[in-house]
């Protein structure tokens, strides 16, 4: 057999594997995947009746239709005081909700479609919140995502391509070839990744002086929430003892709410948590101003903050 031969025949065998890699990949992104996010806040107030904020988001992430989605979440040493479920206004549901747990009833799913449910609790700081949650559609059961779908899809994408970067060397080494290989990577490889609210907050982190902080944002990789992070930045801002530290986290929420776009509940919500370390350190004139813009924006997700913080509460609507 001559060079060219075995060329070919590497070729062809290379091709083939890779093909049938790819299809592989394909059957397993068309099953159906139902899966929940679960993240909680640190306790608004230490001791006892501290109060946590608990979201947990459902999302169909597979690239089929679900029907009969069925979610519960249960406390055992908690109380709910409230709660709010943002849903497409379109996607019809039912719900029940009492002081110990939520039942939730979607009709269908589309693909990449999703439900977040956010508490309210109210619970001893000592006690540990582990929420019961059962989450199901017809014939499939959901599961909690614990690493990004992007990242799963984007490591077998690259150990794919590694194991045949002899093959697209050899691929691109022709005019057709070069074509060939541009079509699959853009197709395949080039995914887009941007738009992540975890950069944003990074930049914001960094900006202020929080180079170790701004670190943890990105590694290892994650989603993140303005919302989220905001009220854990408010919290740990509050309970640190250095002035310096509580000053640099001020000014990365500030950051973050004069220049990004964001939905209005979290820009209320980080304009809230301003308010917070601001009234904590004895600036009430600046407190009101801040809460004036969070009113501003969304008067009904700073009210429900208001009514529920020790802290803030005396400004709260009455």
């Amino acid at each position: 057999m001559n060079w060219k031969s075995i060329i070919i025949s590497g070729l062809i065998t290379g091709v083939a594997t890779l093909a049938a890699g790819l299809f592989l990949f394909w059957l397993q992104s068309k099953e159906p995947k139902l899966v929940y996010t679960n993240i909680i806040s640190e306790p608004f107030v230490e001791g006892r009746d501290s109060r946590y904020i608990q979201q947990i988001d459902v999302v169909n992430s597979g690239e089929t239709y679900l029907e009969d989605i069925r979610f519960s979440v249960a406390f055992a040493e908690a109380k709910i005081n409230n709660h709010s479920i943002k849903i497409d206004s379109n996607i019809p549901y039912r719900k029940k909700v009492n002081e110990s747990s939520l039942r939730l009833i979607i009709d269908s799913l589309n693909e990449n479609e999703a439900v977040r449910i956010s508490l309210i609790l109210t619970a001893s700081e000592s006690q540990e919140m582990k929420p019961n949650i059962s989450l199901r559609a017809k014939n499939i059961k959901g599961q909690l995502n614990e690493k990004s779908q992007k990242g799963d899809e984007f490591s077998i994408l690259i150990a794919l391509a590694s194991a045949y970067i002899g093959l697209f060397a050899a691929l691109v080494s022709t005019r057709r070839g070069r074509r060939a290989f541009q079509r699959m990577s853009r197709g395949l490889l080039l995914r887009d990744f941007s738009g992540d609210q975890v950069y944003n907050i990074a930049s914001a982190l960094a900006i202020a002086g929080l180079a170790e902080k701004a670190r943890s944002m990105l590694y290892p990789p994650r989603s993140r929430m303005y919302w989220i992070e905001a009220d854990l930045l408010g919290a740990e801002a509050i309970e640190s003892k250095d002035q310096n530290v509580r000053s640099k986290i001020l000014a990365a929420l500030n950051y973050l709410a004069d220049s990004q776009e964001m939905a209005s509940s979290s820009k209320a919500i980080v304009l809230y948590n301003i308010a917070r370390v601001l009234e904590v350190d004895g600036h009430g004139n600046q407190v009101i101003a801040a809460l004036e813009s969070a009113r501003k924006v969304n008067s009904r997700t700073l009210e429900v903050r208001l009514k529920a913080d020790p802290i803030l509460e005396k400004y709260a609507s009455s």
